[in-house]
């Protein structure tokens, strides 16, 4: 039997993360201050800061500021929306199976009905 314990693993990972979130519920920030989220506006801002620094007509720094403002707001609505869907979607979610794997993982057991 395969051993899925990778710490890329996204089934051990969004466990603990769903395990997290049962005992309290997720917040804006928390969802926004995770990967992939945080990175657009970091690498965006460092781009406009690097065409202004070349000299390029504004139009370029705008645009770039454009698109990262634009993602942010994307992503504000996917954190927004999750939070308001939590409720239904915690009800949904099978938690003997989720604790299960959450401790199989902590005690490096492999996990139940996990694809070989």
């Amino acid at each position: 039997m395969a051993v899925a314990f990778a710490r890329g693993n996204p089934l051990i990972r969004n466990a603990r993360t769903y395990s997290q979130w049962r005992r309290r519920p997720p917040t804006v920030a928390q969802l926004l201050l995770k990967p992939p989220f945080f990175r657009m506006p970091l690498v965006g801002g460092v781009g406009v800061a690097l065409l202004v620094a070349l000299g390029l007509p504004i139009a370029w720094p705008m645009f770039l500021l454009g698109i990262v403002v634009g993602a942010v707001c994307r992503d504000l609505g996917y954190a927004i929306r999750a939070i308001r869907y939590w409720p239904a979607t915690s009800q949904l979610l099978d938690w003997k199976k989720i604790e299960e794997i959450v401790v199989a993982e902590a005690s490096a057991e492999p996990i139940p009905d996990q694809p070989k």
